[in-house]
């Protein structure tokens, strides 16, 4: 490669790794991540139901003091796009995205953070690219095929006479009864997510996350077909 050639895709690293907000275009869609901080590189991924990172900008904030982070907003989520097929907003897309990504920014294997439905993404990256990951991290993670219904409707009625959650119990009892109409649009969602906010402030307590291998709660490994994804999970709840 010559110098020149060198210096460009250089250049070209350090200003997609530089501090801030970036885009970058995936498949036909304009993928928004954010990177902060100084460390060893951590990406983090969004829920794919259109939050975005910026509660986990907020909430993880701390990572940042050890850690250089890329928040990622799923496609369709957050100030990502969204593709003109709905058909392609599913998770084994975001998780093409999230490689996609790794290989505009020329890194050879990632660590990688997911919480809630960004967990069921990142353990999709880590079944499809079982090379390219180096930690896979999950928080409170939905596991596809793993069904939690019985626990909430436990949880709901358990707390549906405690005053702290007795309001938001009874809102998601009604949704999942169909006697509550499911919001329809950003504003909706904005509201039920804001009245439902004591059962998940109940549900997800804050927790100290370490990586590299340090304090893991849980070691283990996923099969997929005949290939085995050795990965180091730290698992918070």
């Amino acid at each position: 490669m010559s110098s020149f050639n060198q210096d460009t895709e250089s250049n070209h690293l350090l200003t997609a790794m530089s501090q801030g907000a970036h885009t970058v275009r995936v498949d036909d869609v304009l993928l928004h991540y954010r990177v902060d901080g100084n460390g060893p590189l951590l990406f983090v991924v969004s829920p794919g139901w259109g939050v975005g990172s910026g509660y986990l900008q907020r909430g993880m904030n701390f990572l940042t003091r050890l850690f250089k982070v890329v928040f990622i907003d799923t496609r369709g989520s957050g100030q990502s796009g969204r593709p003109a097929d709905g058909a392609k907003m599913g998770s084994n897309e975001m998780a093409d995205d999230i490689e996609a990504l790794r290989a505009y920014l020329g890194i050879p294997a990632i660590s990688l953070l997911g919480h809630s439905n960004g967990g069921a993404i990142a353990l999709s990256f880590a079944q499809h690219y079982p090379d390219r990951i180096n930690k896979l991290m999950l928080i409170d993670s939905q596991l596809f095929g793993f069904g939690a219904g019985e626990d909430t409707q436990a949880f709901l009625a358990r707390n549906a006479e405690d005053l702290r959650y007795a309001s938001a119990a009874q809102l998601a009892a009604g949704v999942f009864s169909g006697q509550v109409k499911q919001p329809s649009n950003d504003e909706e969602l904005s509201e039920f997510s804001k009245r439902l906010s004591p059962n998940i402030a109940h549900l997800a307590p804050c927790a100290t996350i370490q990586m590299a291998g340090v304090n893991t709660l849980w070691t283990g490994r996923f099969t997929r077909s005949e290939r085995m994804i050795n990965t180091s999970l730290i698992g918070v709840v």
